[in-house]
């Protein structure tokens, strides 16, 4: 007796390998219902091309991640995991701190510590951001640690150079910090005397700020260069405020021009309100030969919340007997200077 014809329904019963890029287009005839119409060409030709964007779609959108390349997965699953914690300390070894190196990268610290510790394995972009800043392959940060120290060792000057150059700001960065809680009593507005550099035989009053930022503190001081009421020209200095020792320092860029840095150095307020601080400037003066120069310097402070535009309305050069300085301010810059040989050493307030 003759069997009855079946219809399968369904793909082949060979393995099917799908690339994921391009997919295998998998026969419709064995697919279509038993007594359907077999689709034309044009319907077939949509509905190819259909599954082929579709699946390019999926890939576009597929995290990195997803995408890691056959050494990296090796390295998340396998062996090299366990040189990887060994090979970073190496390498951080290099550098002031590991601290210093999380900043570098923009890494949060504790998550730092478990790709050190080999709790977990950093991701595809942290990986080549980590080669890119310590100066490695991925495939050389992956060996195992013997291997990766005797290359580390026969490339010492590459190694350091990025300490060599990051060295100074990260200290920098580290005493502002530091600095912050310090200098949180001495935020708010001042008014900044100086004997003149520009105009000998002058005083010079402006307007100064020192205010908090999330990088540690700053400072601010607009000068108006002239007699009252006649302004000639006008200087802005912004830059950083720290504390060293039990002296308060300020490093000013002119920001207008940029071709002049000032150096402040104050004695700290010993008095629980701040009234007065002491020191001296250097800088350059604004006039020919351009001549290094320093002087006494006063602060007074004003508050934190004032007014300031009727301040900067005063900011002016003012002779050293004028009514507008207060005596003991011209005392300080004055009178009160101790002059022992060359050197030039600020009165304590």
């Amino acid at each position: 007796m003759k069997q009855p014809k079946t219809t399968r329904i369904g793909i082949s019963d060979q393995p099917q390998v799908r690339s994921p890029i391009l997919p295998k287009i998998i026969s419709r005839k064995s697919m279509r219902p038993p007594g359907s119409a077999r689709p034309g060409p044009r319907a077939r030709f949509r509905r190819t091309l259909g599954s082929a964007v579709g699946n390019a779609i999926s890939l576009a959108c597929t995290p990195l991640s997803l995408l890691d390349t056959e050494k990296h997965q090796l390295a998340k699953d396998g062996r090299m995991s366990q040189d990887l914690p060994r090979n970073l300390r190496l390498l951080c070894s290099y550098h002031k701190s590991i601290a210093e190196v999380c900043r570098q990268l923009g890494v949060n610290r504790s998550q730092f510590n478990r790709y050190l510790n080999g709790d977990t394995f950093p991701s595809l972009r942290l990986m080549q951001r980590m080669c890119d800043f310590f100066g490695v392959e991925e495939g050389e940060l992956l060996l195992p640690h013997g291997q990766f120290a005797d290359l580390v060792r026969l490339r010492p000057g590459r190694m350091g150079a990025t300490v060599e150059r990051d060295v100074v700001s990260a200290l920098a960065h580290d005493i502002r910090l530091e600095s912050q809680r310090s200098l949180m009593a001495y935020t708010g507005y001042y008014r900044v005397y100086y004997n003149s550099m520009s105009h000998p035989g002058q005083i010079l009053l402006a307007l100064g700020r020192i205010y908090e930022t999330s990088f540690g503190m700053n400072v601010k001081i607009i000068e108006s260069v002239g007699r009252p009421g006649r302004r000639k020209f006008t200087c802005k200095y912004h830059g950083a405020c720290f504390v060293l020792g039990d002296r308060i320092f300020m490093t000013v860029m002119e920001m207008l021009t940029r071709n002049e840095v000032m150096q402040i150095i104050l004695y700290p307020s010993y008095n629980n309100r701040i009234r007065h601080l002491t020191g001296v400037v250097s800088g350059v003066a604004a006039r020919a030969p351009r001549p290094p120069a320093a002087t006494e310097i006063v602060f007074e402070y004003l508050g934190e919340n004032i007014a300031p535009l009727p301040e900067m309305r005063r900011s002016a050069l003012y002779a050293p007997d004028s009514p507008e300085l207060p005596e003991e301010v011209r005392e300080m810059l004055t009178s009160g200077t101790q002059r022992r040989g060359p050197l030039i050493e600020a009165p304590l307030a």
